[in-house]
């Protein structure tokens, strides 16, 4: 069961049976639906959610997520609160991936992430995250997802950190629009020591890509 930010109402009546928060609409300030957030993260010491959403506000536009205090906040205390985080809004600056990779580096950090608008990560950016990867011992799922990289560069820096990863396990990419950036990672991926699962969404599958594909298949033990 999902819990939505705006519909916090009252914290105690939030039961163990709601497993998922989303987090919708741009974080500015901490007060209203945003403190009650917070509150609901940190209250209960015990409780780890299955999954927590940063997305876009209900009218389904891609937003950008300022660095404010209040998505600072929340980020930090959800990042200690579930082993699972998605990040479908558009993180304004560097600060943001750096609170990112802080939870990845946490000795108990972040097991499975996923970025939903990796078009949209810019090279720093990238930089801040693919450190984080390198070093990681928790980080077991990683799911990119995204159009054409507006810099090549991205894809390079995030290729290479996958590649120096020792942790991870699965992986689903889905680069709409960019044959090339999958081909890329598909050189990679093959050839990473401890991955089991892989699953693909694209409108380009180049040879190269299916023979790439194809020389992971015959891996065993995969599936």
């Amino acid at each position: 069961n999902r819990i939505k930010i705006q519909d916090i109402v009252d914290l105690a009546s939030i039961t163990d049976d709601y497993d998922t928060i989303e987090v919708n609409g741009v974080l500015t300030n901490l007060s209203g639906n945003t403190l009650k957030l917070l509150n609901l993260l940190q209250n209960d010491p015990n409780k780890i959610w299955e999954n927590i959403r940063f997305g876009t506000a209900p009218r389904d536009e891609v937003e950008e997520q300022p660095s404010s205090p209040a998505f600072f906040a929340i980020l930090i205390a959800a990042m200690k609160k579930t082993k699972r985080l998605e990040i479908e809004c558009v993180l304004s600056d560097t600060a943001g991936y750096s609170c990112l990779a802080t939870g990845l580096l946490a000795q108990d950090g972040i097991q499975e992430l996923e970025l939903n608008r990796a078009d949209c990560l810019d090279l720093d950016g990238a930089k801040v995250l693919a450190e984080a990867m390198v070093c990681t011992t928790c980080l077991k799922r990683f799911d990119l997802f995204g159009f054409d990289f507006r810099d090549e560069y991205v894809c390079d820096v995030l290729v290479e950190a996958l590649k120096r990863n020792r942790s991870l396990e699965e992986s689903r990419l889905g680069l709409w629009n960019d044959g090339t950036s999958l081909s890329k990672f598909l050189c990679t991926l093959p050839n990473h020591p401890n991955l089991r699962s892989l699953s693909l969404r694209s409108r380009h599958m180049s040879e190269q890509v299916m023979e790439n594909l194809r020389e992971w298949l015959g891996r065993k033990n995969c599936r």
